[in-house]
């Protein structure tokens, strides 16, 4: 059985690196958001929460996503709208942005 990634329409354009701790809630880059009509984020390191309500997740509240798993987004106002939290720990989200 082969694996492997298969990047098809949007065309892949920005990368980001994002510190998430448990202190604060963090957004994806505002200028980098402002376009996208797809992201991919792979969580590193520690597990977080995130909203894409536009509200604040905190420890206990927002969907959970543990270290090592990913998250696809389509819709751009998710996307804008994506808060997230550190839990257990500051984890660090590898962000790469369509167009």
């Amino acid at each position: 059985m082969q694996y492997g990634i298969r990047v098809i329409e949007p065309t892949p354009s920005d990368y980001e690196r994002l510190t998430v701790t448990t202190a604060a809630v963090s957004q994806l880059d505002a200028a980098l958001t402002a376009d996208a009509k797809a992201v991919f984020i792979t969580v590193e390191t520690n597990s977080i929460r995130y909203r894409i309500d536009g509200e604040d997740p905190d420890t206990s509240n927002g969907h959970l996503v543990y270290a090592t798993q990913n998250i696809w987004f389509e819709n751009p106002a998710a996307i804008r709208q994506f808060r997230a939290i550190g839990i257990g720990g500051t984890a660090t989200l590898v962000v790469s942005y369509y167009r």
